[in-house]
């Protein structure tokens, strides 16, 4: 994400230069078949910043998103990116709410809804299970009262949703 004082714009990023494209294969996975080859616990946590592949990301998760208890997904949204594959935010953000999701962008001011994305200094989206949803609310409620200013660090954002996994 830019900063607020870049005047670097985000159709300007090296990502989207037009010329000669360099193609380098690599390997992947789907995320199902990566936990399930390893053996990892289900997480309860999942962060993606994999610059608009999250819905092709996604796809490769429907087994955990649909299992018994989903894992809460922390996503890095550029509608310009997602843009460039056809695209759009609400394309994703239809897509996790099939499994029983609900969305929130991730503001200096707290929890706000899937339409307030591009209208705050942040695109950091939170996919959270419908059964987590009055859990995440009262943290969100408890944490921001009184509109704490935080800085856009999702660090900092998150801190109450890390403390309650901690316990």
């Amino acid at each position: 994400m830019n900063s607020p004082n870049s005047t670097e714009r985000s159709d300007q990023h090296p990502f989207f230069k037009e010329g000669p494209i360099q193609v380098i294969n690599v390997p992947s996975i789907r995320l199902d078949d990566f936990l399930s080859e390893h053996h990892i616990p289900q997480p309860e946590v999942v962060k993606l910043d994999v610059e608009g592949f999250e819905y092709f990301v996604l796809q490769g998760a429907k087994n955990l998103l649909s299992s018994v208890k989903p894992p809460i997904l922390l996503c890095e949204v550029q509608p310009l990116w997602l843009k460039r594959f056809g695209l759009a935010p609400s394309d994703l953000f239809e897509y996790v709410e099939k499994f029983g999701y609900e969305t929130f962008v991730l503001t200096p001011y707290g929890l706000m809804s899937k339409e307030a994305l591009g209208h705050y200094p942040s695109e950091d989206v939170i996919f959270t299970p419908r059964s987590e949803l009055n859990e995440i609310i009262d943290i969100n409620d408890s944490y921001y009262s009184g509109l704490r200013k935080v800085k856009g660090e999702i660090k900092k954002n998150l801190r109450p949703i890390w403390l309650r996994l901690k316990k």
